[in-house]
Protein backbone atom coordinates (compact mmCIF):
# COMPACT_ATOMS: atom_id res chain seq x y z
CA UNK A 1 0.00 0.00 0.00
CA UNK A 2 1.41 3.67 -0.91
CA UNK A 3 0.92 6.07 2.27
CA UNK A 4 1.99 8.88 0.56
CA UNK A 5 3.56 10.03 -2.84
CA UNK A 6 6.42 7.66 -2.88
CA UNK A 7 7.05 4.20 -4.41
CA UNK A 8 6.37 3.01 -0.45
CA UNK A 9 6.68 4.09 2.39
CA UNK A 10 9.71 4.37 4.90
CA UNK A 11 9.56 3.20 8.77
CA UNK A 12 10.17 5.74 11.20
CA UNK A 13 13.79 4.22 11.79
CA UNK A 14 14.25 5.32 7.60
CA UNK A 15 12.38 8.54 7.92
CA UNK A 16 14.60 9.22 10.59
CA UNK A 17 17.76 8.53 8.84
CA UNK A 18 16.26 10.36 5.83
CA UNK A 19 15.53 13.75 7.88
CA UNK A 20 19.18 13.46 9.88
CA UNK A 21 21.17 13.33 6.46
CA UNK A 22 18.86 16.62 5.17
CA UNK A 23 19.88 18.35 7.64
CA UNK A 24 23.40 18.10 7.21
CA UNK A 25 22.65 19.70 3.91
CA UNK A 26 20.62 22.28 5.43
CA UNK A 27 23.64 23.58 7.93
CA UNK A 28 26.00 23.65 4.75
CA UNK A 29 27.21 26.82 3.59
CA UNK A 30 26.35 26.09 -0.11
CA UNK A 31 23.19 27.44 -0.85
CA UNK A 32 22.90 24.59 -3.33
CA UNK A 33 23.28 22.13 -0.72
CA UNK A 34 20.54 23.80 1.56
CA UNK A 35 18.19 23.64 -1.30
CA UNK A 36 18.70 20.16 -2.12
CA UNK A 37 18.14 19.30 1.76
CA UNK A 38 14.94 21.27 1.77
CA UNK A 39 13.39 19.27 -1.27
CA UNK A 40 14.59 15.83 0.03
CA UNK A 41 12.25 16.59 3.54
CA UNK A 42 9.62 17.84 1.14
CA UNK A 43 9.53 14.57 -0.75
CA UNK A 44 9.22 12.55 2.40
CA UNK A 45 5.51 12.44 2.87
CA UNK A 46 3.32 12.61 5.33
CA UNK A 47 4.74 9.83 7.30
CA UNK A 48 7.76 12.54 7.88
CA UNK A 49 5.72 14.95 9.42
CA UNK A 50 5.94 14.24 13.42
CA UNK A 51 9.32 13.72 12.96
CA UNK A 52 9.94 17.26 11.43
CA UNK A 53 7.63 19.12 13.60
CA UNK A 54 10.25 19.26 16.60
CA UNK A 55 12.95 21.43 14.27
CA UNK A 56 9.91 23.94 13.44
CA UNK A 57 11.23 24.92 16.92
CA UNK A 58 14.95 24.59 16.03
CA UNK A 59 17.83 27.08 17.77
CA UNK A 60 18.97 27.84 13.89
CA UNK A 61 16.69 29.81 11.80
CA UNK A 62 17.83 28.36 8.64
CA UNK A 63 16.77 24.83 9.91
CA UNK A 64 13.23 26.48 10.93
CA UNK A 65 12.59 27.95 7.58
CA UNK A 66 13.58 25.47 5.62
CA UNK A 67 12.02 22.43 7.61
CA UNK A 68 8.49 24.70 7.71
CA UNK A 69 9.03 25.46 3.54
CA UNK A 70 9.03 21.66 3.61
CA UNK A 71 6.25 20.74 5.96
CA UNK A 72 4.22 23.31 3.32
CA UNK A 73 5.08 21.46 0.49
CA UNK A 74 4.41 17.67 2.28
CA UNK A 75 0.62 19.59 2.68
CA UNK A 76 0.33 20.88 -0.84
CA UNK A 77 1.51 17.90 -2.49
CA UNK A 78 1.15 14.60 -0.38
CA UNK A 79 -1.82 12.63 -1.83
CA UNK A 80 -2.95 12.10 1.21
CA UNK A 81 -3.92 15.53 1.53
CA UNK A 82 -5.99 15.22 -1.58
CA UNK A 83 -8.80 13.48 0.19
CA UNK A 84 -7.77 15.16 4.19
CA UNK A 85 -6.43 18.28 3.96
CA UNK A 86 -4.30 19.74 7.00
CA UNK A 87 -7.08 21.70 9.81
CA UNK A 88 -5.93 25.30 9.21
CA UNK A 89 -6.59 27.58 11.31
CA UNK A 90 -7.21 31.99 11.19
CA UNK A 91 -7.08 34.64 13.17
CA UNK A 92 -7.89 38.04 12.54
CA UNK A 93 -8.57 41.37 14.18
CA UNK A 94 -10.31 43.61 12.01
CA UNK A 95 -11.91 47.17 12.69
CA UNK A 96 -14.18 48.51 9.53
CA UNK A 97 -11.96 46.82 6.98
CA UNK A 98 -13.38 46.99 3.77
CA UNK A 99 -15.50 43.74 2.57
CA UNK A 100 -13.38 42.08 0.31
CA UNK A 101 -10.14 43.08 2.63
CA UNK A 102 -11.77 41.38 5.05
CA UNK A 103 -12.77 38.31 3.36
CA UNK A 104 -9.16 38.28 1.88
CA UNK A 105 -7.67 38.41 5.13
CA UNK A 106 -10.55 35.99 7.12
CA UNK A 107 -10.03 32.78 4.45
CA UNK A 108 -6.30 33.50 3.46
CA UNK A 109 -5.17 30.10 5.31
CA UNK A 110 -7.84 28.34 3.91
CA UNK A 111 -6.37 28.70 -0.15
CA UNK A 112 -10.00 29.24 -1.21
CA UNK A 113 -12.02 31.98 -0.39
CA UNK A 114 -15.80 32.73 -0.38
CA UNK A 115 -17.26 34.91 -3.45
CA UNK A 116 -20.11 38.37 -2.14
CA UNK A 117 -22.94 38.46 -4.14
CA UNK A 118 -25.20 41.76 -3.67
CA UNK A 119 -27.83 43.18 -5.15
CA UNK A 120 -29.28 47.01 -5.33
CA UNK A 121 -30.19 48.00 -2.24
CA UNK A 122 -28.59 44.61 -0.44
CA UNK A 123 -27.91 45.23 3.15
CA UNK A 124 -24.56 43.26 3.15
CA UNK A 125 -22.15 46.17 4.95
CA UNK A 126 -19.59 47.52 3.10
CA UNK A 127 -17.13 47.66 5.91
CA UNK A 128 -16.63 44.54 8.66
CA UNK A 129 -15.10 44.41 12.40
CA UNK A 130 -14.80 40.80 12.93
CA UNK A 131 -11.91 39.46 15.94
CA UNK A 132 -11.57 35.15 15.16
CA UNK A 133 -9.01 33.31 17.29
CA UNK A 134 -7.26 30.23 15.84
CA UNK A 135 -11.21 29.64 14.03
CA UNK A 136 -10.98 26.33 11.76
CA UNK A 137 -12.64 27.20 7.94
CA UNK A 138 -16.24 26.59 9.41
CA UNK A 139 -16.22 29.11 12.40
CA UNK A 140 -14.65 31.87 10.21
CA UNK A 141 -17.72 31.27 7.86
CA UNK A 142 -20.14 31.35 10.76
CA UNK A 143 -18.39 34.52 12.43
CA UNK A 144 -18.74 36.48 8.73
CA UNK A 145 -21.64 35.00 8.23
CA UNK A 146 -23.11 36.79 12.06
CA UNK A 147 -21.32 40.11 11.42
CA UNK A 148 -22.92 40.98 7.91
CA UNK A 149 -26.26 39.01 7.88
CA UNK A 150 -26.04 37.15 4.95
CA UNK A 151 -27.15 34.07 3.42
CA UNK A 152 -24.40 31.22 2.89
CA UNK A 153 -24.76 28.77 -0.20
CA UNK A 154 -22.53 26.03 1.02
CA UNK A 155 -22.84 24.53 -3.20
CA UNK A 156 -21.55 28.02 -4.77
CA UNK A 157 -19.17 28.91 -1.36
CA UNK A 158 -20.93 32.27 -1.67
CA UNK A 159 -22.41 34.83 0.46
CA UNK A 160 -25.43 36.46 -0.67
CA UNK A 161 -28.06 39.19 0.13
CA UNK A 162 -30.80 37.49 -0.75
CA UNK A 163 -32.90 34.01 -0.02
CA UNK A 164 -33.12 32.90 -3.39
CA UNK A 165 -30.99 29.82 -2.61
CA UNK A 166 -33.11 29.15 -0.02
CA UNK A 167 -32.58 29.66 3.90
CA UNK A 168 -30.08 26.85 6.01
CA UNK A 169 -29.84 26.81 9.46
CA UNK A 170 -26.49 25.66 10.23
CA UNK A 171 -25.05 23.87 13.43
CA UNK A 172 -22.04 24.80 15.08
CA UNK A 173 -18.43 23.73 13.27
CA UNK A 174 -17.07 20.38 14.69
CA UNK A 175 -13.55 21.02 13.13
CA UNK A 176 -14.05 20.13 8.91
CA UNK A 177 -17.67 19.41 9.11
CA UNK A 178 -20.60 21.17 9.31
CA UNK A 179 -24.24 20.81 9.43
CA UNK A 180 -27.35 22.35 7.22
CA UNK A 181 -31.10 21.88 7.52
CA UNK A 182 -33.72 23.43 6.14
CA UNK A 183 -37.53 22.80 5.52
CA UNK A 184 -39.31 22.53 1.60
CA UNK A 185 -42.92 22.22 0.58
CA UNK A 186 -43.43 19.33 -1.87
CA UNK A 187 -46.71 18.93 -3.22
CA UNK A 188 -48.90 18.49 0.24
CA UNK A 189 -46.10 17.19 1.93
CA UNK A 190 -43.11 19.42 4.06
CA UNK A 191 -39.93 17.58 3.72
CA UNK A 192 -37.05 18.47 5.87
CA UNK A 193 -33.70 17.92 4.07
CA UNK A 194 -30.62 17.30 6.44
CA UNK A 195 -26.69 17.69 4.93
CA UNK A 196 -23.52 17.54 6.01
CA UNK A 197 -20.78 19.49 4.88
CA UNK A 198 -17.07 19.44 4.79
CA UNK A 199 -14.63 21.79 4.46
CA UNK A 200 -13.51 22.57 0.33
CA UNK A 201 -10.72 19.59 -1.11
CA UNK A 202 -11.52 16.90 1.63
CA UNK A 203 -12.86 13.71 -0.48
CA UNK A 204 -14.96 12.12 2.67
CA UNK A 205 -15.98 8.60 1.74
CA UNK A 206 -19.53 7.83 2.45
CA UNK A 207 -22.11 8.98 6.19
CA UNK A 208 -24.65 7.56 8.07
CA UNK A 209 -26.85 10.10 10.10
CA UNK A 210 -29.31 8.98 13.12
CA UNK A 211 -32.00 11.37 14.35
CA UNK A 212 -32.33 11.15 18.07
CA UNK A 213 -35.23 14.32 18.34
CA UNK A 214 -36.68 16.74 16.35
CA UNK A 215 -38.39 19.53 17.98
CA UNK A 216 -40.45 22.40 17.69
CA UNK A 217 -39.83 26.35 18.87
CA UNK A 218 -42.00 25.31 22.01
CA UNK A 219 -40.00 21.99 22.43
CA UNK A 220 -42.76 20.33 21.01
CA UNK A 221 -41.89 16.60 20.13
CA UNK A 222 -42.96 16.88 16.21
CA UNK A 223 -40.80 13.27 15.74
CA UNK A 224 -44.19 11.52 15.11
CA UNK A 225 -45.27 13.48 12.43
CA UNK A 226 -42.45 12.31 10.16
CA UNK A 227 -42.49 8.71 11.55
CA UNK A 228 -44.98 7.17 8.54
CA UNK A 229 -43.10 8.43 6.11
CA UNK A 230 -39.46 7.20 7.29
CA UNK A 231 -39.50 3.60 5.98
CA UNK A 232 -40.13 4.77 2.83
CA UNK A 233 -37.53 7.70 2.43
CA UNK A 234 -35.02 5.89 4.33
CA UNK A 235 -35.00 2.51 4.00
CA UNK A 236 -34.96 2.09 7.42
CA UNK A 237 -36.56 -0.81 9.74
CA UNK A 238 -37.43 1.84 12.95
CA UNK A 239 -36.45 5.59 13.87
CA UNK A 240 -33.60 6.24 15.18
CA UNK A 241 -31.25 3.24 13.67
CA UNK A 242 -28.62 4.24 10.97
CA UNK A 243 -29.89 4.87 7.44
CA UNK A 244 -27.64 3.65 4.45
CA UNK A 245 -24.80 5.12 3.66
CA UNK A 246 -24.81 7.78 1.00
CA UNK A 247 -21.98 8.93 -1.27
CA UNK A 248 -20.92 12.80 -0.98
CA UNK A 249 -21.48 15.22 -3.71
CA UNK A 250 -17.88 15.72 -4.29
CA UNK A 251 -18.66 18.08 -7.05
CA UNK A 252 -20.11 20.93 -4.93
CA UNK A 253 -17.22 23.27 -3.71
CA UNK A 254 -18.28 21.86 0.03
CA UNK A 255 -18.29 18.21 -0.61
CA UNK A 256 -22.19 17.59 0.88
CA UNK A 257 -24.12 14.72 1.89
CA UNK A 258 -27.77 14.65 1.93
CA UNK A 259 -27.79 12.03 4.87
CA UNK A 260 -32.03 12.64 5.56
CA UNK A 261 -34.75 13.62 3.92
CA UNK A 262 -37.60 13.29 6.00
CA UNK A 263 -41.59 14.18 5.16
CA UNK A 264 -44.84 14.78 6.98
CA UNK A 265 -47.98 16.46 6.37
CA UNK A 266 -47.91 19.55 5.40
CA UNK A 267 -50.75 20.68 6.91
CA UNK A 268 -49.42 19.29 10.68
CA UNK A 269 -46.35 22.23 10.05
CA UNK A 270 -48.06 25.38 10.18
CA UNK A 271 -46.20 28.45 8.40
CA UNK A 272 -43.51 30.08 10.23
CA UNK A 273 -42.46 26.69 12.28
CA UNK A 274 -39.27 26.58 13.69
CA UNK A 275 -37.62 23.00 14.26
CA UNK A 276 -34.26 21.90 15.98
CA UNK A 277 -32.90 18.71 15.13
CA UNK A 278 -30.61 16.53 16.61
CA UNK A 279 -28.63 13.63 16.38
CA UNK A 280 -25.28 11.98 15.47
CA UNK A 281 -23.95 11.81 11.53
CA UNK A 282 -20.88 9.09 11.34
CA UNK A 283 -18.84 10.19 8.34
CA UNK A 284 -16.11 8.09 6.48
CA UNK A 285 -12.96 9.22 5.49
CA UNK A 286 -8.99 7.91 4.37
CA UNK A 287 -6.55 7.49 6.64
CA UNK A 288 -4.05 6.17 3.81
CA UNK A 289 -4.19 6.00 -0.07
CA UNK A 290 -2.79 4.84 -2.83
CA UNK A 291 -2.11 7.26 -6.13
CA UNK A 292 -0.68 8.16 -9.49
CA UNK A 293 -0.31 11.82 -10.82
CA UNK A 294 0.54 13.13 -14.52
CA UNK A 295 2.19 16.34 -14.20
CA UNK A 296 2.11 18.91 -17.21
CA UNK A 297 5.86 19.87 -16.29
CA UNK A 298 7.51 17.35 -18.57
CA UNK A 299 4.13 15.67 -19.89
CA UNK A 300 5.77 13.63 -22.94
CA UNK A 301 2.23 12.97 -24.52
CA UNK A 302 1.69 9.84 -23.48
CA UNK A 303 2.54 8.85 -19.99
CA UNK A 304 1.45 5.25 -17.85
CA UNK A 305 0.91 5.11 -13.85
CA UNK A 306 -0.20 2.19 -12.10
CA UNK A 307 -1.96 1.98 -8.66
CA UNK A 308 -1.56 -1.40 -7.79
CA UNK A 309 -3.11 -3.71 -10.43
CA UNK A 310 -4.77 -0.35 -11.89
CA UNK A 311 -3.04 0.88 -15.01
CA UNK A 312 -4.01 4.68 -16.20
CA UNK A 313 -2.48 6.27 -19.59
CA UNK A 314 -2.81 9.59 -20.32
CA UNK A 315 -2.34 11.07 -24.13
CA UNK A 316 -3.39 14.60 -23.61
CA UNK A 317 -3.01 16.96 -20.50
CA UNK A 318 -3.45 20.82 -20.54
CA UNK A 319 -3.38 22.13 -17.58
CA UNK A 320 -4.11 26.17 -17.28
CA UNK A 321 -6.16 28.85 -15.19
CA UNK A 322 -8.98 28.99 -17.42
CA UNK A 323 -8.22 25.67 -19.37
CA UNK A 324 -8.03 21.89 -18.40
CA UNK A 325 -8.27 19.11 -20.47
CA UNK A 326 -7.58 15.63 -20.60
CA UNK A 327 -7.84 11.99 -22.14
CA UNK A 328 -6.99 8.64 -20.25
CA UNK A 329 -7.75 5.50 -20.79
CA UNK A 330 -8.12 2.81 -17.70
CA UNK A 331 -7.56 -0.84 -17.64
CA UNK A 332 -8.54 -2.60 -13.89
CA UNK A 333 -8.34 -6.41 -12.81
CA UNK A 334 -11.28 -8.00 -13.81
CA UNK A 335 -13.52 -9.77 -11.62
CA UNK A 336 -11.73 -8.28 -8.61
CA UNK A 337 -13.58 -7.47 -5.71
CA UNK A 338 -13.19 -5.24 -2.64
CA UNK A 339 -12.94 -6.71 0.84
CA UNK A 340 -16.59 -6.94 2.33
CA UNK A 341 -15.15 -4.35 4.94
CA UNK A 342 -13.56 -1.89 2.58
CA UNK A 343 -15.66 -1.46 -0.57
CA UNK A 344 -14.31 2.00 -0.74
CA UNK A 345 -11.16 0.65 -2.11
CA UNK A 346 -13.01 -0.33 -5.58
CA UNK A 347 -12.91 3.82 -5.92
CA UNK A 348 -10.54 5.68 -7.89
CA UNK A 349 -11.07 9.76 -7.67
CA UNK A 350 -9.61 11.89 -10.31
CA UNK A 351 -8.29 15.59 -9.02
CA UNK A 352 -6.96 18.57 -10.22
CA UNK A 353 -4.52 20.55 -8.44
CA UNK A 354 -1.68 22.73 -7.54
CA UNK A 355 1.51 22.20 -5.37
CA UNK A 356 -0.09 24.66 -2.73
CA UNK A 357 -2.60 22.14 -1.62
CA UNK A 358 -5.73 23.62 -3.75
CA UNK A 359 -7.94 20.79 -5.67
CA UNK A 360 -10.81 20.07 -7.24
CA UNK A 361 -12.51 17.00 -7.46
CA UNK A 362 -13.20 16.07 -11.84
CA UNK A 363 -15.12 12.88 -11.01
CA UNK A 364 -14.31 8.88 -10.24
CA UNK A 365 -14.16 5.19 -11.78
CA UNK A 366 -13.99 1.79 -10.41
CA UNK A 367 -10.42 -0.29 -9.24
CA UNK A 368 -11.79 -2.79 -11.33
CA UNK A 369 -13.33 -1.56 -14.55
CA UNK A 370 -11.61 -0.20 -17.84
CA UNK A 371 -12.69 2.64 -20.06
CA UNK A 372 -11.59 5.73 -21.00
CA UNK A 373 -12.44 9.96 -19.91
CA UNK A 374 -11.94 13.09 -21.21
CA UNK A 375 -12.83 16.39 -19.41
CA UNK A 376 -13.18 19.85 -19.94
CA UNK A 377 -12.66 22.47 -17.32
CA UNK A 378 -12.01 25.80 -15.51
CA UNK A 379 -9.41 26.28 -12.59
CA UNK A 380 -11.47 28.34 -9.91
CA UNK A 381 -8.08 29.62 -7.61
CA UNK A 382 -5.34 32.45 -9.10
CA UNK A 383 -2.30 29.87 -8.80
CA UNK A 384 -2.07 27.33 -12.25
CA UNK A 385 -2.44 23.82 -11.76
CA UNK A 386 -0.16 21.45 -11.61
CA UNK A 387 -1.53 17.98 -11.46
CA UNK A 388 -3.46 15.49 -12.67
CA UNK A 389 -3.96 12.89 -9.92
CA UNK A 390 -5.51 9.59 -9.19
CA UNK A 391 -6.72 8.94 -5.52
CA UNK A 392 -7.82 5.43 -4.29
CA UNK A 393 -8.48 5.10 -0.62
CA UNK A 394 -7.03 1.78 1.14
CA UNK A 395 -7.79 2.37 4.71
CA UNK A 396 -10.43 4.71 6.40
CA UNK A 397 -11.78 5.83 9.50
CA UNK A 398 -14.97 7.02 11.04
CA UNK A 399 -15.64 10.56 12.23
CA UNK A 400 -18.58 10.83 14.92
CA UNK A 401 -20.23 14.52 15.11
CA UNK A 402 -23.02 15.43 17.74
CA UNK A 403 -25.22 17.51 15.17
CA UNK A 404 -27.57 19.96 16.64
CA UNK A 405 -29.66 22.92 14.47
CA UNK A 406 -31.40 25.36 15.75
CA UNK A 407 -33.88 26.93 13.63
CA UNK A 408 -35.04 25.33 10.83
CA UNK A 409 -37.72 27.03 8.96
CA UNK A 410 -39.08 26.82 5.28
CA UNK A 411 -36.84 27.60 3.14
CA UNK A 412 -39.13 29.93 0.83
CA UNK A 413 -42.91 30.58 1.71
Amino acid sequence: MVLASKPAPLGEAEIAAEIKGALRLIESDDPTERETGQNRLGRLGFSALAQLEPYLRAGDPEVRGRVAAAMDRIHGTDPLFLARPSLRLTSVHLKKSPLKVALSETFRPFLVSPEVETHVGGEIPTALTLDLDHATFWEAILGFKSVTSAFFVPERLLFCDHSAFGRFSLSKADGPFLSAGYLERDDRKAVLRIRILMEPGWLPIDATFSISSIRDADGKDVLPLFENHLKEDLEAKTFGEEVERRPPDHGSACPTFLVASLKADSGKLPVGVRLTVQGIAKVRIPTAVQSAEFRIQGFKGDEERVIGEHRIRATELVLRSKDIQYKTGSSGPKGWKPPQDKSYQNDIWLVVADDEGRSIYRGGETYSSSGTRSSGANWPFKSAPTRLCYVRPMEAEVREINVTIEGIEFAKE
